[in-house]
């Protein structure tokens, strides 16, 4: 028996062409997956923000609709104001108060 190193005929591992193409189509693949976890992260956050700012504007109608029906039309606007809103419409009619305000565009 011969002694000494053993050299193997076949080719080293990523050195031939279609070892690359595979690692340019795993690279386009994952760019790809990147890009839509990226605009669907964006989706949800600009949901969210719409959402909480919708809940903002709805807590400051309820608490100058609450004024209104306690204490009348100018302590709703002003605590409409506190909340960074505005009453766009008052309207009392006998024991129903319904206001109407704008808050970051929302109405």
């Amino acid at each position: 028996m011969k002694s000494g190193s053993h050299r193997s005929h076949l080719p080293e591992r990523g050195s031939g062409p279609q070892d690359r193409s595979e690692r340019g189509v795993i690279v386009a693949g994952f760019a790809l997956w990147l890009s839509v976890a990226m605009v669907s992260c964006l989706l949800i956050v600009g949901v969210a923000n719409r959402a909480s700012q919708r809940a903002a504007a709805q807590s400051a109608a309820d608490v100058a609709a609450l004024a209104g029906a306690a204490e009348g039309e100018e302590r709703a606007r002003s605590l409409a104001k506190a909340n960074g809103a505005e009453v766009t419409s008052f309207v009392e009619d006998g024991m129903t108060v319904t206001v109407r305000i704008e808050r970051d565009g929302i109405a």
